[in-house]
């Protein structure tokens, strides 16, 4: 089964809803950024100082950044498992509706536990968006596909600032962004009930099933549980081993760039942002996450082209 099988109207339906996933995704990274301080202000009380602000916007960002890792293996093996479409339906899901409970929230602690399951979200959505659409569309047509789903990411976070630069997030007023980032539910629902499923992933699926009922050399029960996981552990280990670690290691690092650079540093920026403009100017920190999201949306599309050149090359 090829990528043909379907249908443009389906094809443009899954890039959609991929890029969709991702531009929710943006907003739920560019969230705390922007809102930290004021839920901290807010939560505290008398007890709120800057230093502790800035303490906790580091937990919460680590918490997201955690959850994120840890749901990108999780989620990103569930589309394996029961396919991209599923799994992409409840990442989108999971982080909308752990992103909606932070407003019910009444103390840090609370906050800091629904940022994390958030990051679970956050993270499965990256690897099962990009393998969907991926698996969907031509080859030819994925340096373009991958450049908007890269500026998705990225424009999610521009949107928020713009709507937090609108309306903008204070002590007294901030649960309603919470509720606001429960919106993209609705999308995770019509993922999971009218999205068609990767063509690949469907055959893959069952080529192992013909697998686990003809052959006779494997023991029964190993092949029943690599067609439920959808993987076989030799795949996963050939990328950390030879000839392979050596790409692997140096995609980990390539990686780790935009992660320490944007989060581990850049981000920084906002929450000072928010603590020089104070209350007089309480949109300045959705101005500054603006204008970095603003050039990091055609950084990330041309990124994906500029990478396809230099391999045909």
């Amino acid at each position: 089964m090829s990528v043909l099988s379907l249908s443009s109207r389906a094809r443009l339906a899954v890039l959609v809803a991929a890029i969709g996933g991702l531009l929710f995704d943006g907003v739920e990274l560019g969230l705390m950024p922007v809102a930290s301080l004021s839920v901290s202000q807010s939560l505290l009380g008398a007890a709120f100082t800057p230093t502790l602000g800035g303490d906790w916007f580091a937990r919460f960002t680590a918490a997201l950044m955690l959850g994120a890792a840890v749901g990108g293996i999780a989620l990103g093996n569930l589309g394996d498992a029961i396919g991209r479409r599923r799994a992409l339906g409840v990442s989108i899901l999971f982080y909308s509706v752990f992103a909606g409970l932070g407003a019910t929230v009444k103390t840090q602690g609370q906050m800091l536990a629904f940022r994390f399951l958030v990051g679970l979200g956050v993270g499965g959505v990256w690897p099962n968006a990009v393998a969907l659409a991926a698996e969907c569309w031509p080859d030819k047509s994925r340096p373009m596909v991958a450049g908007l789903m890269g500026a998705a990411l990225n424009g999610g976070i521009l949107m928020l600032s713009q709507i937090a630069r609108t309306w903008p997030i204070t002590p007294e007023s901030w649960r309603w962004i919470f509720k606001l980032a429960a919106a993209p539910a609705v999308l995770g629902l019509l993922v999971l009930l009218a999205l068609p499923e990767s063509p690949l992933w469907l055959a893959a699926r069952s080529s192992r099933r013909k697998e686990a009922h003809f052959s006779s050399g494997q023991d029964s029960q190993s092949l029943i549980t690599s067609a439920a996981t959808g993987r076989s552990d030799s795949a996963l280990s050939e990328l950390i081993r030879p000839p392979l670690l050596r790409l692997t290691l140096i995609g980990i690092l390539l990686g780790s760039i935009p992660m320490v650079g944007a989060w581990a540093a850049s981000k920084w920026m906002i929450p000072w942002a928010d603590k020089v403009g104070g209350a007089s100017a309480a949109g300045q920190k959705a101005v500054t996450q603006g204008w970095w999201a603003l050039g990091a949306v055609p950084g990330s599309f041309l990124g994906a082209q500029i990478s396809s050149k230099k391999l045909e090359e």
